[in-house]
């Protein structure tokens, strides 16, 4: 069960990034605020940086949107 749920995972990966979707997993979205984990995940903690979770559904993901990511930096 767990590789099927880690094969939809990195194809859902894969197809967001050719798709250029707004959606990234925490890696990705540390990446791309261009902060620091800590710091990152400070911020997601205080409530600043939205995190969406999969968890409802059984998934064990978090995705973060670029687009939020965007906004809370810029408040900064």
């Amino acid at each position: 069960m767990n590789e099927i749920v880690e094969a939809i995972q990195e194809l859902t990966t894969i197809v967001n990034e050719r798709n250029g979707s707004p959606w990234l997993n925490q890696k990705q979205a540390v990446a791309y605020s261009g902060l620091n984990r800590q710091p990152f995940l400070n911020l997601v903690k205080q409530k600043v940086i939205p995190v969406h979770s999969l968890y409802p559904l059984n998934i064990a993901r978090e995705l973060y949107n670029k687009n939020e990511i965007d906004k809370a930096l810029s408040k900064l």
